[in-house]
């Protein structure tokens, strides 16, 4: 089977899929109204809600630097690891299908610290499991709280969400223990996968948690100032956009977010907050993520030149 095939058409799909979407929602609203929201908005929500996106970066740079440690056995050095998150990271969250993107740029990275392509597949895998559980923790407890009011947003009845919230929750709780009881690596298929420590799958799932709560964070502070709806449904209906996207490879969320918000709270003025979310916490990192790689890349043929040059001589 040509998984690189299945791919290219599912991301062309969900590119597709996003852009229909983002299409559906700007038939709606003109640019000057737009532009004028975003002027009402007030400097110090723009402020917190980049403060939660560094502190979420930060953490996926924790992450990252438990994910490596995993792969090789042994703590690696935590600044070339932020770089390799904040580069990777920022890129894949708006390009989409990140295990692709990001994992592309980690192994162009990696590489250059010795690491080989085994290794970049458990730090990928690793780092999609902490996403994963923060997102079901998110997801459980939020649900949990405000069984009623997610369930009317949602359409659901409240026992199922209950369920649903407590199956997430079991999923979570189970990790831990099979990573302290299953000292054997697990086979699935021809790859061997060798399960975290007990201390190293709770960290997973803080850092995780942390992480799912700093991205919710820095959307609410953006669209605060144009809706009247509390932080709570505001943060179930952000988490399941955001898992939509996920399953279905919307890059980047790019219109599932608009349509869900936009469609269940109705508020027209909240599309200019979650413009705004789009710049700082998609954006932003992205120009960040690329400017560190290019510059990193850009150093690289600098530290290469004088080898080609001698090897050239030599020949």
């Amino acid at each position: 089977m040509n998984w690189r095939l299945i791919s290219a058409v599912l991301g062309a799909l969900a590119t597709l899929l996003g852009v229909f979407l983002l299409y559906r929602v700007f038939q709606r609203y003109e640019l000057a109204e737009i532009v004028g929201a975003l002027r009402d908005m007030p400097h110090s929500s723009a402020a917190a809600a980049a403060l939660c996106t560094v502190l979420a970066f930060l953490g996926f740079g924790v992450a990252e630097f438990l994910a490596v440690g995993y792969a090789k056995g042994k703590p690696p050095a935590f600044l070339p690891v932020l770089r390799v998150a904040v580069a990777s990271l920022g890129v894949g969250h708006s390009i989409g299908l990140a295990a692709l993107s990001s994992g592309a740029i980690r192994y162009r990275m990696y590489s250059r610290q010795g690491l080989d392509l085994v290794h970049v597949t458990k730090i990928v895998s690793f780092s999609g499991v902490t996403v994963a559980l923060g997102m079901l923790v998110t997801a459980s407890i939020l649900t949990l709280l405000r069984t009623e009011l997610v369930a009317e947003l949602v359409q659901l009845s409240p026992a199922l969400l209950v369920g649903i919230a407590l199956l997430f929750a079991s999923i979570v709780a189970a990790y831990p223990v099979l990573c302290a009881f299953r000292r054997r690596p697990m086979r699935l298929r021809r790859t061997s996968i060798k399960l975290p420590n007990l201390r190293l799958a709770l960290a997973q799932i803080s850092i995780g948690a942390f992480n799912q709560m700093m991205i919710v964070g820095a959307f609410y502070f953006c669209v605060a100032s144009f809706t009247k709806t509390a932080f709570l449904p505001i943060a179930a209906l952000y988490v399941g956009s955001d898992a939509a996207a996920v399953v279905m490879h919307v890059p980047g969320g790019w219109g599932m977010l608009e349509y869900i918000m936009l469609h269940f709270l109705g508020e027209p003025r909240l599309f200019a907050g979650i413009v705004a979310f789009r710049v700082i916490y998609f954006l932003a990192p992205l120009f960040i993520g690329l400017t560190v790689f290019l510059a990193e890349e850009s150093l690289n043929m600098l530290r290469e030149r004088p080898r080609r040059r001698a090897a050239r001589a030599t020949h």
